[in-house]
């Protein structure tokens, strides 16, 4: 670990509990060995005398930065391997659709999700649901619109045809892609993140997935939160242009708290012919282990 002096970092410890492992209190000791000596922490473990069910209906995803470089393919297939232990069905791997540029004109390239899958086939995620990125707001920047972001709205993108075209193409690739090479996955493009920040952020979603959607075979997936009752119009008007929602889930909890129901929901769904994850972030200090384990 490379740790600068004066520098704060969190580093996370993973332990392996055998699946026969007595339950109990174990105590071991954690080693810090650095260029001015070495400092030994004591670490208590408890197993508990719990197993946490695989229930048929329930299925977990996660996103993973698999997509993003620096990982070599032996650590990631480990990782995967990980994942698949605890439980992980489907992925988000944050890999996209690449564009570049040959001979004037936009070209999209499936290299990165090709060779994604391949490692995701070989760590046994067959039948997995995988996000993959569209890459839309590259290509778009690529042909020289800037009001993207967070900030944007993608007006721009209105009446440009070469966008169009090249989306549709990209998009077209991509279908033929899930048709020939990745029958045993289940794809779903995604741009942009959580879209209910900002009125523009949604108007942005809505303009790159209308490009998307000149391709009917490709399924969309957005993120997205119900945190004030103002969310059901904005659910409404994102409804064409998604098939798989995943809601921030304590807001969801918060919805359900201002009087909605699970059937309310169902019914939105089915009349919208979606399915639909919920999202809980795993870590972080806005609330207790215990509850990420309730969760789970």
């Amino acid at each position: 670990v490379d740790l600068g002096a004066g520098e704060f970092r969190e580093i996370w410890l993973s332990f392996d509990v055998p699946a026969g492992a007595r339950p109990g209190m174990y105590a071991g000791t954690l080693t810090l060995r650095h260029a001015g000596g070495a400092r030994e922490v004591p670490v208590r473990l408890e197993v508990l005398p719990i197993r946490l069910a695989e229930h048929p209906n329930k299925a977990l995803a996660t996103y993973a930065r698999l997509g993003r470089g620096g990982l070599d393919r032996g650590r990631i297939l480990r990782e995967l391997g990980d994942m698949r232990e605890h439980g992980i069905r489907h992925i988000h791997p944050g890999v996209a659709v690449g564009y570049r540029m040959e001979g004037g004109n936009p070209v999209a390239d499936l290299g990165e999700v090709r060779d994604l899958l391949a490692l995701l086939k070989e760590a046994g995620f067959d039948g997995a649901t995988v996000v993959v990125g569209t890459g839309l707001t590259a290509l778009a920047r690529l042909l020289g619109h800037e009001d993207l972001g967070k900030d944007g709205d993608g007006a721009s993108l209105d009446g440009d045809e070469a966008f169009a075209r090249a989306a549709k193409a990209a998009m077209e690739a991509l279908a033929r892609f899930q048709r020939e090479e990745a029958s045993g996955f289940r794809l779903f493009a995604s741009h942009l993140d959580e879209v209910f920040g900002s009125k523009k952020l949604l108007a942005q979603y809505i303009r790159l997935s209308r490009a998307v959607r000149q391709v009917p075979e490709v399924k969309l997936y957005i993120t997205f939160n119900t945190v004030r009752d103002e969310s059901d119009a904005m659910r409404r008007e994102l409804d064409p242009f998604v098939d798989l929602r995943c809601n921030h889930g304590y807001t969801f909890e918060w919805w359900l708290g201002r009087g909605h129901t699970m059937d309310d929901y169902e019914a939105e769904l089915r009349a919208g012919g979606d399915e639909a994850w919920f999202y809980h972030t795993a870590r972080g200090v806005h609330w207790t282990p215990e509850w990420s384990r309730i969760v789970n």
